[in-house]
C-alpha cells in the first residue's frame, strides 16, 4: 500500500515542463531586426559625416592653394619694374612681367639679396584630377633671373599649384577717374594700374572659386579707390 503524498503527481497549479534559461526565436528575431535598423541608421549617419569631412577638406586646401598663389602674384606685381625693351604681356590666361625678388647669394645659403627676375604665370592642362591627387591642370609660376643682360634658363625655378581647372586675369585700363577692366592689355609701353586674378580648383563637390585684385605701384593710374 502507497502513501499519500508520494510525490507522484505534481501539486496542483505547479508547472510541469520547467524552461532552459535562454531567449525564444522571436525574441532573436526582434532583436536582429533592431540592430539591423541600428546599423543602417548609423552607417548612413557616418558616411554623411565622412562626406562633409571631406567637403571641408577639399575647400580647405584650395583656399590654401588659392591663398598661397595671391600673396605670391601680389608681392610680385607691387614690386614690378619697367625693363627697357621687355613688355607687360598680360592676356586672359597668361601674365608676364619683370619684377624685383629675393634670392640667395649662394646656393644653400640663407643670406638674400634683390634681383630683377622675368615671372610668367599661365595653366598648364593634363587629365583632370581632385584636389587630393597631384597632376590635373594647374597653374605655373615660372621665373627666370637677369644675369649678365639675360634672362638665363640656368636660374629658371618653377612652382605649380595642382587642380586648378580654371585661370584667368583681368587688367585696369581706362582713364583717370574711369575704370576699365579688360580680358587682355595690348600697351605694351605701360603697365596696368591693376590686375584681377579668378582661380578654379576641382573637387568632388564641385568647382571652388577664389578672386582677388591688385595694385600695381608702377601702373598708369590707381585702379580702384580705397
Amino acid at each position: 500500500m502507497g502513501k499519500e503524498g508520494t510525490g507522484r503527481f505534481p501539486p496542483v497549479g505547479s508547472d510541469p515542463v520547467k524552461r532552459a534559461p535562454g531567449f525564444t526565436l522571436i525574441e532573436l528575431v526582434l532583436a536582429l531586426g533592431l540592430t539591423a535598423i541600428l546599423a543602417t541608421t548609423l552607417g548612413g549617419v557616418l558616411r554623411g559625416a565622412v562626406g562633409t569631412w571631406r567637403d571641408m577638406r577639399d575647400s580647405s586646401r584650395a583656399r590654401q592653394r588659392a591663398q598661397a598663389l595671391f600673396n605670391r602674384l601680389g608681392e610680385d606685381l607691387r614690386n614690378s619694374i619697367s625693363f627697357p625693351g621687355e613688355s607687360f604681356i598680360g592676356t586672359g590666361g597668361e601674365l608676364v612681367f619683370k619684377t624685383v625678388v629675393d634670392v640667395a647669394r649662394e646656393p644653400g645659403s640663407l643670406e638674400t639679396q634683390p634681383q630683377i627676375a622675368r615671372v610668367r604665370y599661365h595653366q598648364e592642362f593634363d587629365e583632370v584630377s581632385d584636389l587630393s591627387l597631384p597632376g590635373g591642370p594647374r597653374v605655373v609660376r615660372e621665373q627666370k633671373i637677369y644675369t649678365t643682360s639675360i634672362f638665363s634658363d640656368a636660374r629658371k625655378t618653377r612652382v605649380e599649384i595642382p587642380a586648378t581647372i580654371h585661370f584667368a586675369f583681368a587688367y585696369a585700363g581706362g582713364s583717370v577717374g574711369e575704370v576699365l577692366w579688360e580680358d587682355v592689355w595690348i600697351a605694351s609701353d605701360t603697365v596696368p594700374g591693376g590686375v584681377k586674378a579668378s582661380l578654379v580648383f576641382q573637387s568632388k563637390k564641385g568647382p571652388l572659386q577664389y578672386e582677388s585684385g591688385f595694385r600695381i605701384p608702377t601702373g598708369v593710374f590707381p585702379p580702384w579707390n580705397e
